[in-house]
Parts: structure tokens; sequence; C-alpha cells
């Protein structure tokens, strides 16, 4: 009966050191630092060292190179400057020709249609 519930007790303790770990997995204290307090001396000091840690800072996204160059572009022609549009398209449609070498059907499919799209815009503007 002792044994039972000893085992209990202890599967709890590992249960709420995992979900504070998972919260701390969150936070700057990190998900591994966050179960060996929660495991050693308390679950709920686990919680509450992570808590008061500031929260992991999310990664920023980061626009690719041929849109910088694309938008660029559109800003150059609607402003008539026809020779910077025709540069930042050209400098956008390298960046779609060479910086992605392994895309999947769908996304092949769209890289070469905004390659084509852009040729026409140079077209255009020549």
């Amino acid at each position: 009966m002792e044994t039972t519930l000893l085992i209990v007790l202890v599967a709890i303790w590992i249960g709420f050191a995992l979900l504070a770990a998972s919260y701390g997995e969150k936070r700057n204290f990190g998900y591994a630092p966050t179960l060996i307090v929660s495991l050693i001396f308390s679950p709920l000091l686990g919680f509450l060292i992570a808590a008061i840690t500031a929260p992991k800072a999310k990664p920023e996204k980061k626009k690719p190179e041929w849109k910088k160059h694309r938008e660029r572009g559109d800003k150059a022609a609607y402003k008539n400057k026809s020779l910077e549009a025709v540069d930042a398209y050209q400098d956008s449609m390298y960046h779609l020709e060479n910086d992605y070498p392994k895309l999947s059907v769908k996304e092949e499919t769209r890289r070469i249609s905004e390659i084509a799209e852009l040729q026409r815009k140079i077209d255009a503007l020549k």
C-alpha cells in the first residue's frame, strides 16, 4: 500500500515537473533548467523561477531579398523612374533565379510565375 502511494506521488511530482518545464521552455530560463529545479526542489519552485524570467524573443521574420527589390522597383515605376525600376526588377529576378535551389513543385511554379511577371514589367518599362 505504501509503495503504491509512493509511486503515485512520484508520478504526480514528475508530471508537475514536466508541466513546469514545458512552461519554462517558452521563457529565457529554458526547459532543462526548469525541469531540473522542478525535479530536485519542487515543481512549484521551478514554475516560479521560470515565471519571473522574461519570455523568449520571437524570431523576426525576414522579408526575402527578391521582395525587397520588387517593392523598390514598384515604387520607382510609380515615380516614373524607369531605369531605377528596371534595375530593381532585375535584382529581384537575380535573387529569384539564384537563391532558391530546392523548392516544392508549388513553390517552383510560383517562383517561375514571379520571374515571368518581372520580365513583363521590365519589357514594359524599356
